[in-house]
């Protein structure tokens, strides 16, 4: 858990047996998360979509917080990769959630074969909900969505799954590695 001021991020690490090139344009799509990583994910829709940029309205079922069916909420997130891995970092700029923000960070690691990859998120829903509640929810969440992904990527360059047809403009920025 790392501090910002009074904000508390829960942050998690994972290694990935791939290099960055691969993790990139799996992690990076909103709609790799919907049908794949993140059961929670009901529906995505793309309000803005840009090489560095994309806002997305996303509804979420919310089973680890009691009392509210779904959350409906936009986030921005800017998108930056350069020859050292990446870094996404989002916010939430409209609906339910008071305060949803973090980050993703991405770096290879074993001579570019592996990526470390970082995700850290701080949640206020904004309604009453003990915020030591909410942590302890996010820190449940957090490893599962890593290891989620993980394992997606390990399907589509290892099993030969197809990677989601739809994606959003940042998850194609300088890849040079194509799945076939």
């Amino acid at each position: 858990m790392r501090d910002v001021g009074a904000t508390k991020f829960v942050t998690g690490k994972i290694i990935i047996e791939h290099s960055p090139e691969k993790v990139w344009p799996i992690m990076v799509n909103p709609f790799e998360f919907k049908g794949k990583i993140s059961p929670r994910v009901k529906k995505v829709e793309v309000v803005t979509d840009q090489t560095n940029l994309s806002v997305l309205r996303m509804t979420m079922d919310t089973a680890p917080i009691p009392l509210l069916p779904q959350l409906n909420y936009t986030v921005e997130s800017r998108y930056e990769q350069n020859e050292k891995g990446g870094r996404i970092e989002f916010k939430r700029i409209a609906g339910t959630l008071k305060d949803f923000r973090g980050y993703w960070d991405m770096s290879p690691t074993a001579n570019g074969t592996k990526t470390e990859l970082t995700y850290s998120m701080y949640l206020d829903p904004g309604f009453f909900v003990p915020q030591w509640i909410v942590r302890e929810g996010v820190k449940s969440e957090l490893p599962r969505t890593l290891q989620a992904l993980r394992t997606r990527i390990k399907a589509v360059y290892e099993e030969q799954e197809r990677p989601e047809s739809h994606t959003i403009l940042a998850a194609n920025v300088n890849s040079h590695h194509q799945v076939h």
